[in-house]
């Protein structure tokens, strides 16, 4: 294949994983992609058969070698300790929360239904998450 038409897979593939999460996959076949068109572009891979060869190395070795740190560093596993680690922030109360009942609080940017056991809490107020229940947290007077 023509090395320009690599470096547009690759960007392609790059655009799609950022406009819809895949997991990563398609960050590492674009990667792939670019690195085969840039060493197509030198010449040194004339046969179509080495190049996706190569390029189906690379992906492969990509997705072995980062895959793991990736997903660590943000956060793609979904793991409960972002979420957990909410308690004792602070945050704004956007919907009403009566004592023993249900609303809306926004924290770091985001709005989470949020419970009372004993307080009210109208729009507008500042309170401190005390625990999380699953989606739900917890709240107390700040």
């Amino acid at each position: 294949m023509i090395w320009w038409f690599w470096i547009l897979i690759g960007i392609g593939l790059l655009a799609f994983e950022a406009a819809i999460p895949t997991g990563l996959f398609a960050l590492f076949f674009g990667i792939s992609a670019l690195l085969v068109g840039i060493i197509s572009a030198f010449g040194i891979l004339p046969a179509s058969w080495m190049q996706w060869i190569l390029f189906s190395f690379f992906a492969i070795i990509a997705l072995i070698a980062l895959k793991g740190p990736l997903k660590g560093k943000f956060n793609i596993n979904g793991d409960e300790k972002a979420i957990d680690s909410l308690v004792g922030e602070k945050g704004i109360v956007v919907e009403d929360v009566t004592a023993g009942g249900v609303g809306r609080v926004e924290i770091r940017g985001a709005g989470w239904t949020a419970r009372s056991d004993e307080n009210f809490f109208s729009k507008g107020t500042r309170c401190k998450v005390d625990r999380v229940d699953g989606l739900t947290l917890w709240i107390s007077k700040e």
